[in-house]
């Protein structure tokens, strides 16, 4: 399993010791990790760095390696996982999810059908516009609808 090449390449630099003119550049604006923890010096572990991520929703998958070999079918996979962090406390789970990729990235199908039903709906309030805007729209110049005095 490669464990390396799992962080985002923003997320690397994140946790990169800044260059004296990088430091000078943002003093006003940014805190460097290496202010805040100076002992903590280049961050190169790459799973810490995708772990302190900020997952979005409550339910979350965190990435640990890649396997870049096909696994034949009926073959046994043994992980050994060593528990670091107790999750009970708040009732938390911990899954290992093994899952396969694709040139268009995971299984989740949610984002696609979203932007399907997204996209759909904005082509359907178009065509209702159009038709109302050619069938029933105002005509350039009709000042009927306008009020001109304040007694109306």
């Amino acid at each position: 399993m490669l464990e390396t090449g799992i962080a985002w390449p923003s997320d690397l630099k994140k946790f990169q010791d800044p260059t004296p003119q990088q430091k000078a550049d943002n003093a006003a604006t940014t805190t460097f990790l290496s202010d805040l923890y100076p002992t903590i010096g280049n961050v190169t572990n790459e799973h810490f760095i995708v772990w302190m991520r900020v997952a979005a929703l409550p339910n979350f998958r965190k990435l640990y390696g890649r396997i870049e070999q096909d696994i034949p079918a009926g073959t046994q996979v043994t992980v050994q996982v060593t528990p670091r962090y107790p999750v009970t406390a708040f009732d938390g789970k911990k899954s290992l999810v093994l899952s396969t990729t694709s040139f268009m990235g995971g299984k989740n199908t949610f984002l696609g059908i979203a932007y399907l039903v997204v996209g759909f709906a904005c082509i359907l309030l178009a065509v209702i516009f159009a038709v109302r805007q050619l069938f029933g729209g105002r005509r350039l110049g009709d000042t009927t609808f306008l009020v001109w005095s304040s007694n109306r």
